[in-house]
């Protein structure tokens, strides 16, 4: 009797190791080692099982079975790759990996320029609050150094006296202002020191750099 017609598995396109594959994940067949399992071939049958018949394509329902594009595509797919849940991607992570934007950093130089120049500013200030107090002593020193002198001379003239000393690195001019007191033989000397003209430090007299009040007797 001739062999009804039919396909085979082989025909659907399925290759040998993927159908040993699938039984091996469904289990391992009864009958055989438990160390080599038995895969059942086309057209004959592996010890102690029954012969595997063709598969008959006319007994089957066409609607049942996938077609040859549904098959093809899932070949094309290839395995499924598992991955675990530590290294699937993150989406935040992506995004912080990503860097900064330009006006992040922009906005970055900005507060930088700002606290660059508060410093400059800030040194600048405390360089001229020194200078300053350097001054101020320089000039105090001016004012002491012309008390003792008049001191020296005796009892100072009433009236106005005035002149020019060098204290440190610029040049300093001083007037002394001699005045009697309600007390007999005791003069007062009101000195006011001022930066000489062409110094930097050089104003008006109505800011002198220092001043000092002395009393003198002849």
């Amino acid at each position: 009797m001739a062999e009804e017609p039919g396909f085979g598995i082989g025909d659907w396109g399925f290759e040998e190791a993927a159908l040993r594959s699938a039984l091996q994940q469904v289990g391992r067949l009864p009958g055989c080692a438990e160390t080599k399992p038995c895969i059942p071939r086309v057209g004959g049958h592996a010890p102690g099982m029954a012969p595997v018949a063709p598969f008959n394509a006319a007994s089957a329902n066409p609607e049942s079975l996938p077609s040859r594009a549904a098959l093809r595509r899932s070949q094309a797919r290839g395995p499924v790759v598992r991955r675990r849940a530590s290294s699937l991607p993150n989406p935040g992570a992506r995004e912080r990996a990503r860097g900064f934007t330009l006006l992040e950093v922009l906005i970055a130089l900005l507060i930088l320029s700002l606290t660059l120049v508060a410093l400059i500013r800030a040194a600048g200030l405390q360089a001229q609050a020194l200078n300053h107090h350097r001054d101020s002593t320089l000039a105090q020193w001016v004012a002491s150094n012309v008390a003792a002198e008049l001191r020296a001379q005796g009892a100072p003239p009433v009236g106005r006296q005035q002149g020019e000393m060098r204290m440190g690195p610029q040049r300093w001019r001083w007037q002394a202002e001699t005045s009697d007191t309600d007390v007999e033989r005791v003069r007062r000397m009101e000195i006011t020191v001022f930066a000489a003209e062409g110094d930097s430090l050089a104003g008006s007299e109505a800011d002198p750099v220092a001043r000092l009040t002395a009393f003198a007797t002849p």
